[in-house]
């Protein structure tokens, strides 16, 4: 309804309406209105101010001008002649704080929908009546705590303004004794203090997506970009693609190249970077670097996150779906604020000696080609950097001065020095000898190239899932990032972006339930760099991706101090330090964990050799007491060596001196002879009385024996240790043990002792010495166990990198053998090959004519294990994706040709059937 009252009469009853409306407690009795009051804003479509009239005519008196965001309350609507919509609308004078009403067209307010509930965090903050700070006033402060309703937003200074609804607390009425409803604001707040907790979406808009063809676990993020902004639409793009087809289709190389068609800055975080074998080494912890200096191959979980369109759907990132046509919502204003404080806010002068106005080109360019100019200039900024401080566009590089090349097309390489040549080899040849030119050529290139065949999204140039000449080819940038970098600055262009905007949304088949999640962990390399056994040597030697090791000690040795170093500094190892051995087998775990947090164990076996009954050898927990293998000694106890008499002494060990024998009675047992007197003297003993026991005679105090004394012959050489020994602090054994020297163990000999012929060496920082028994100058060996190794394959689970069509023999003379290693390459069924290797091929290794070892051959696209990629070969993975038959073991790693592990696909078949036709030959 309309309300037809007296003119003196309106400015009172919209005031008193507008209360009752607002507050909702009008109690008149008998009196009904049909029409529902509804808060709003002023939104007009320029700059200009929004006129409201006396009557809702455009012909009738103006009564108002208001700017945007002025808050209105309306009251009613109503139909012109010509079929226009007015709204009656009221309002509060901000010069008087009266209450006035007047007829505004309907096209210049916006209804309040709020799109989101929210809860303040902070204390004091200022509701206004306009966004911003300059020229507003403060309708209320609120507090932590306190909920608010959020309808529209809006950028000011670069701060983003939210329009909020916020009722008080119910009040007690003095007069009747009830609780009534508090009074409501209306107004703008910064986002920064609200804290959102609920989107608020309509539930028919969902279903409504679902029906148009985007996948439920869409709708909910689309259904809450729309609830913020209504104005915009979402249309899907139905691919006709698998997730997985397209996943491993983006994994792939480039056509003709080794590039990867996906690549990532390396100081991005290593999670996000590719650990195949191809582009990462895991032992050295360096990347391939495919462009420039920095660029490598993306991880294909990153990339899987990156190409989800579900983990975009913001108000910034979703611009990478917007459709990049030339429209009417693109404004000079806009260019400009794309280019921001970049090189191209300033106005440069080309080659031609004209000045030249980036922001204008580029508004020009865009009507002209039919391209938006944002994306125009958005590529510009991605490509060339904020400064613009690069060779292709600098018209100096020698060699090609006056050229430029601003959307860096052909500009690829390895080094910087072949990226910038190629790029501007390029444009001489496209004739781009001023800065227009270049800009314009571009244009043209992406309206004709890119736009022109589906490509109109910076998702789509980056991801080619909709032109099926190319499929994953003719892709614009290498990249993975661009198309959300890009829609961050093309966003920021739309300080308003409450228009009709189009975004055209990819749809796959077979998608995961909910967007691909992706969380960047580190490194994740838990290579170790070294395993080290102070004074020993492991077998084999180390290599990061072995984890299992041995070493054998002589008994002797009876603790061990462990070393490891991680490949990755970040990575954290334990397990390593002292360890006591035991006789026999002793496990040693060492254990290093990347930073992303995966484990890897190496195992190192450590087997104590038994303890050999040697005198010169100390056994376990006894002090090592003779230095010489072959000493004559009795073990068994007796005073004489084997053979000799009783009681006798060893005339041949220089160390012992012959002993006096007691006087003996004639005929006793004590004089072997049973003479009376064997020397043939009266008085054998010396003594005045032999036998006189009467009458002893006290013997002559003897004399102490000497020190003895030693000399040497000066030496210096290197020399090893025959078994273990012990270092005595005398050239005898009867010298104090100092310690033990093991077998192989390398000494410097300082001398020999003339005396006893034992050598005098440099120990522990002191002179020691030894047996000469035990010391050689011939240097030990290592003990090399049977294994090969080449230089031509890959030998890991299998043997890989063999190309095609190869022989036998070549093959073979590819092998190394270590230690006294022997091969034989068998086939499947075990017999002698001849002829060409293919995949199912075993590579015996035999040492000693024992088998140590065998590895299966694998040629990648050889499923059938003829040696040779051929049609047969395409129909056998094929059969397989389709289920009539299996490959298994070998055979099904060798279908896996984009080494993904995930067997044989339709990726698989893609790959070898552009092999079989000569386009794109498999890598082995």
């Amino acid at each position: 309804m309309r309300f037809e009252v007296a003119q003196k009469s309106h400015k009172l009853i919209a005031a008193v309406l507008v209360m009752t409306f607002i507050i909702g407690i009008f109690q008149g009795k008998g009196i009904t209105f049909a029409y529902e009051a509804k808060s709003g804003m002023i939104y007009p479509s320029t700059e200009e101010l929004v006129e409201t009239k006396k009557e809702p005519s455009d012909e009738s008196e103006k009564v108002r001008g208001f700017e945007f965001g002025k808050t209105v309350t309306i009251i009613d609507e109503v139909t012109d002649a010509n079929g226009d919509l007015w709204y009656l609308i009221s309002y509060i004078l901000k010069s008087t704080g009266e209450q006035e009403s007047s007829y505004c067209r309907a096209e210049y307010v916006k209804i309040d929908q709020a799109f989101a509930k929210g809860t303040l965090n902070a204390n004091e903050v200022s509701l206004r009546d306009f966004a911003g700070t300059e020229g507003t006033n403060i309708l209320i402060q609120l507090n932590v705590g306190d909920r608010v309703e959020i309808f529209y937003e809006t950028m000011v200074d670069d701060k983003l303004w939210y329009r909020v609804r916020y009722q008080a607390p119910d009040v007690l009425d003095s007069f009747t004794g009830e609780m009534v409803p508090g009074q409501v604001y209306v107004g703008w707040m910064r986002d920064k203090y609200i804290n959102i907790s609920e989107y608020l979406v309509d539930e028919t808009y969902k279903q409504q997506l679902v029906e148009a063809g985007f996948p439920e676990s869409y709708a909910n993020g689309l259904a809450v970009l729309h609830a913020r902004y209504p104005e915009w639409v979402f249309v899907p793009v139905k691919t006709g693609l698998t997730w997985k087809e397209v996943i491993d289709g983006e994994t792939l190389k480039a056509d003709g190249s080794s590039k990867p068609i996906n690549m990532i800055g390396i100081g991005y975080d290593d999670s996000m970077k590719s650990t195949h074998p191809d582009d990462y080494d895991w032992e050295t912890n360096k990347w391939t670097i495919y462009d420039g200096d920095s660029w490598v191959a993306v991880h294909p979980d990153y990339l899987a996150y990156i190409m989800d369109p579900r983990n975009f759907f913001t108000e910034t990132a979703i611009f990478q779906f917007e459709s990049l046509s030339y429209s009417q919502s693109h404004t000079i204003e806009g260019v400009k604020a794309v280019i921001g404080s970049s090189f191209m806010s300033k106005d440069a002068v080309d080659s031609d000696g004209s000045m030249f106005n980036y922001a204008t080109a580029f508004m020009q360019l865009g009507q002209e080609v039919g391209v938006s100019p944002y994306h125009l200039v958005s590529r510009v900024r991605q490509e060339q950097g904020s400064k613009g401080t690069s060779s292709l566009i600098s018209g100096t590089y020698p060699g090609y001065e006056g050229y430029y090349n601003y959307f860096n097309f052909g500009a690829s390489g390895v080094t910087d020095k072949a990226v910038i040549e190629n790029g501007l080899k390029y444009a001489k040849n496209q004739g781009w000898n001023t800065r227009y030119k270049s800009l314009k050529g571009g244009a043209e290139r992406i309206a004709k190239n890119y736009i022109a065949r589906g490509q109109d999204t910076l998702y789509f140039q980056k991801f080619n899932v909709v032109w099926k000449d190319m499929l994953y080819g003719h892709q614009y940038m290498g990249a993975v990032l661009a198309p959300s970098s890009e829609a961050k600055s093309i966003a920021k262009a739309y300080t308003d972006k409450h228009q009709a905007f189009v975004f055209k949304i990819p749809v796959y088949e077979e998608m995961p339930e909910s967007a691909v999640t992706f969380t960047a962990t580190g490194n994740p390399n838990n290579y170790l760099s070294d395993i080290t056994v102070e004074g020993l040597s492991l077998s084999p030697s180390f290599r990061g991706s072995v984890t299992d090791y041995t070493l054998t000690v002589d008994n002797a040795i009876s603790s061990i101090n462990v070393n490891a170093t991680p490949v990755v500094s970040k990575s954290k190892v334990s397990g390593t330090g002292m360890y006591n051995l035991a006789v026999g087998a002793n496990t040693i775990k060492i254990m290093c964990v990347s930073e992303s947090g995966v484990e890897r164990i190496y195992t190192l076996t450590v087997v104590r050799e038994e303890y050999v009954e040697n005198p010169d050898v100390p056994g376990p927990g006894d002090e090592p007491d003779t230095d010489d293998p072959n000493n004559s000694e009795d073990p068994s106890g007796s005073e004489g060596p084997s053979g000799s008499e009783p009681g006798t002494e060893n005339p041949d060990d220089p160390s012992e001196e012959p002993s006096e024998s007691e006087p003996s009675e004639p005929g006793s047992s004590e004089n072997p002879s049973g003479s009376e007197n064997p020397s043939g003297s009266e008085n054998p003993s010396g003594t005045e009385n032999p036998g006189n026991t009467e009458d002893p005679v006290d013997p002559e105090p003897s004399e102490p024996e000497p020190e003895p004394t030693y000399t040497f012959k000066e030496l210096n050489q290197t020399m090893y240790v025959i078994s273990g020994v012990n270092v005595r602090d005398l050239p005898e054994k009867t010298g104090t043990s100092l310690g033990i020297l093991s077998k192989d163990q390398k000494v410097t000999v300082t001398g020999q002792c003339n005396e006893t012929g034992w050598y005098r060496i440099t120990y522990k920082g002191n002179v020691g010495y030894v047996s000469n028994k035990y010391l050689t100058t011939t240097n030990p060996e290592p003990v090399i166990p049977p294994s090969i190794s080449s230089q031509v394959y890959k030998i890991g689970q299998y043997i890989t990198g063999i190309q095609p069509g190869t022989t036998v023999a070549d093959f073979l003379n590819g092998i190394t053998r270590n230690g006294n290693a022997e091969v034989k390459l068998l086939d499947k069924n075990g017999a002698e090959k001849t002829g060409t290797v293919g995949t199912g091929n075993v590579l015996s290794v035999y040492g000693n004519g024992q088998l140590v070892a065998s590895y299966e051959l694998v040629i990648y696209g050889d499923v059938n294990g003829d040696g040779a990629i051929k049609m047969s070969d395409l129909l056998s993975i094929n059969r397989h994706v389709i289920g009539t038959i299996k490959l298994k073991d070998v055979y099904l790693e060798a279908g896996d040709v984009n080494r993904k592990g995930d067997g044989a696909t339709m990726s698989d078949l893609l790959a070898i059937n552009r092999h079989v036709i000569g386009t794109i030959l498999i890598v082995q």
